[in-house]
C-alpha cells in the first residue's frame, strides 16, 4: 500500500469535514466485487443466480439495479472467470459504474441514436444494450487503439447487436457526425481515477495535482463535443470515477456557462446513498445548479467513487 500524498488528504479533508475518517477508513478496506446478469442472455435470473452461488458467493441486490449483484464474503473465483462469465451470462463491473446508463432515460426505441464517447472496456456501452434490448443503434467511440480489442470482445460476448464502434478522438466527432445527431450522449470521460483506490493504489503512487488538471481540460472539450452532438431535448450524462471538483463540478459549470441550451436534471435512484454536488472549492463558486449532480463516495454504498451528471439540451 503506498503512502497517501499529504495534498490528497487535505483536499478531501476539506471536501468532507466529518465524514474524513469515514472515507479514508473505507478506502483501505478491500473492495467488494460488484456482478451484472446480462438479460440479453439470461431469461430465467433465478436459475443463474442458484448456479453462480455455487462458487460460494454470498449475493445481495444492488438496491438502485434489479439486475446488479454485490458479492459478500469470500470470493474465490472472480467473475470473468467463470463459465458463466466466459459465456456473456453475466459481467463483472462495480454497481457505482451502473448508474450512469440507468439516468439516460433509456428505453427500447428502434429510432434511438446513442452516443458512447469514451467507450472501452464497454460496461457501459453493453449495459446501454441491455436497457434498449439490443434496439436503436449504438456508436461506441474509443481513443484508444489498444483499447479496441477488450471492447470488441465484450460486446461479442455479452450478445451486443445494435453497436458500432470506432476508433476516434471524442473532442472532433461533431465534425464527423454533424452537430445534434444523437438522442442520448454518454461522456464517461477519462480521469484521475482517485475513486478506483480501492481496487488499485497504484493510482495515489502517480496521482498529482497537476494530472487532476490535466484531465480537466480534456473534459471540458470532450463535454463541449458531446452537447453539440447531442439533439434538442436529448440527455447526455457526464460521469468519473474520480473525486476532484476540478474534474467534476468545475467541468458541468465551465460547459453550462458556455451553453445556453443546456441544463442540469435532478438524479435520483432508490436506494442509492450520494452526496449533492458542491457549489464552491477553493475560492471558486460554482451555479448552485450543481446541486442537482451526484457525488458518490465510497463510504456511502461500499462501492468505488463516482460523480454523475444528468444534462438536457433545452428546445
Amino acid at each position: 500500500m503506498y503512502q497517501v500524498p499529504s495534498l490528497f488528504i487535505e483536499r478531501y479533508r476539506a471536501l468532507l469535514e466529518g465524514e474524513f475518517d469515514e472515507f479514508m477508513e473505507c478506502l483501505v478496506r478491500p473492495a467488494r466485487r460488484g456482478v451484472r446478469i446480462n438479460t440479453l442472455k439470461v431469461l430465467d435470473v433465478d436459475s443463474l443466480l442458484e448456479s453462480v452461488r455455487g462458487y460460494g458467493w454470498d449475493l445481495t441486490r444492488v438496491p438502485w439495479y434489479r439486475y446488479g449483484y454485490w458479492i459478500d464474503g469470500e470470493c474465490n473465483i472472480t467473475p470473468g472467470n467463470t463459465v458463466e462469465g466466459f459465456l456473456g451470462l453475466l459481467y463483472g463491473q462495480d454497481p457505482s459504474s451502473m448508474i450512469p446508463p440507468l439516468v439516460m432515460d433509456l428505453h427500447p426505441d428502434e429510432s434511438l441514436k446513442i452516443l458512447d464517447m469514451c467507450a472501452s472496456p464497454g460496461s457501459k456501452t453493453s449495459m446501454i444494450a441491455e436497457l434498449v434490448k439490443n434496439r436503436g443503434v449504438v456508436v461506441a467511440n474509443e481513443l484508444k487503439p489498444s483499447r479496441i480489442k477488450p471492447l470488441v470482445n465484450n460486446l461479442r460476448k455479452l450478445g451486443v447487436l445494435n453497436t458500432v464502434v470506432i476508433n476516434r478522438n471524442g473532442i472532433y466527432l461533431p465534425r464527423i457526425f454533424g452537430k445534434e445527431t444523437f438522442d442520448r450522449v454518454l461522456v464517461d470521460a477519462p480521469c484521475s481515477g482517485e475513486g478506483l483506490i480501492r481496487y488499485n493504489w497504484n493510482v495515489l503512487k502517480g496521482w498529482n495535482i497537476a494530472k487532476v488538471r490535466h484531465y480537466s481540460r480534456i473534459q471540458k472539450q470532450l463535454l463541449m463535443a458531446g452537447v453539440s452532438l447531442l439533439k434538442p431535448d436529448g440527455v447526455l450524462v457526464y460521469s468519473t470515477c474520480t473525486f476532484a471538483p476540478e474534474e467534476n463540478e468545475e467541468v458541468i459549470d465551465y460547459v453550462i456557462s458556455k451553453r445556453e441550451d443546456v441544463i442540469i436534471e435532478e438524479i435520483t435512484l432508490d436506494g442509492l446513498r450520494f452526496h449533492r454536488g458542491i457549489e464552491e472549492w477553493n475560492g471558486r463558486v460554482y451555479s448552485d445548479e450543481l446541486r442537482k449532480t451526484v457525488r458518490v463516495f465510497p463510504h456511502d454504498n461500499d462501492s468505488e467513487g463516482f460523480f454523475i451528471a444528468k444534462l438536457r439540451k433545452v428546445v
